[in-house]
């Protein structure tokens, strides 16, 4: 039972719109996560009273009893792919990245997911409920790479590459084996130790 497992995917699989134009409208009654991933063309998302126009390679992360409604365009080739699931993990996961109700990311690995979503979509076709711990696994490696698209974006929020510090920053990501002193760094980015602190 989905219910009672603490991280389960429920439903999974892909659309291929060509040379035509859909909409799919999801309603309050819903209860699991939906994880949504553009892979070709774009999408007109609406949600509440607000609209965004989502483009290839970007991760839609909804929340359950969200209303929501997809809008895709006359295109030649409009391809997603997604995967509902439930659990209590799902929120923990959420309240740890800092994440909101609606989320959108750009991840860099965009076949990666297409390959893990894909495989979570086989095995619910082969309809066997001992490939559950196959299909969380899936799952759980989509989460994780969505986890190191965020922390990787807000590291880069915190740390703007076009500061001061964006020597020192560059040295420790680039050379994390060999740290610096203070005193080093400092002086790689023509600052006083007080003054480099400060900023940091």
């Amino acid at each position: 039972d989905a219910v009672n497992k603490a991280l389960c995917p429920t439903n999974c699989g892909y659309t291929v719109l060509e040379n035509c134009q859909s909409q799919i409208l999801r309603e309050d009654d819903n209860s699991d996560y939906l994880l949504l991933y553009q892979h070709i063309g774009q999408v007109v998302f609406y949600v509440g009273e607000e609209s965004h126009i989502i483009r290839e390679g970007t991760v839609i992360l909804l929340k359950p009893q969200e209303i929501w409604h997809f809008f895709y365009p006359y295109t030649k080739r409009n391809e997603h792919y997604y995967v509902y699931f439930k659990g209590f993990l799902a929120e923990t996961w959420l309240k740890e990245l800092g994440l909101n109700d609606c989320n959108f990311f750009v991840c860099d690995n965009n076949q990666k997911i297409v390959s893990l979503i894909m495989n979570i979509y086989e095995d619910f076709k082969m309809n066997d409920a001992d490939h559950y711990l196959y299909r969380t696994t899936y799952l759980l490696n989509i989460l994780s790479i969505i986890s190191q698209s965020v922390s990787e974006k807000n590291f880069n929020e915190h740390f703007s590459f076009k500061s001061r510090i964006q020597p020192a920053v560059s040295h420790m990501l680039d050379k994390y084996a060999t740290p610096l002193s203070l005193t080093e760094y400092a002086k790689m980015c023509a600052m006083s130790v007080s003054s480099f602190l400060n900023y940091f």
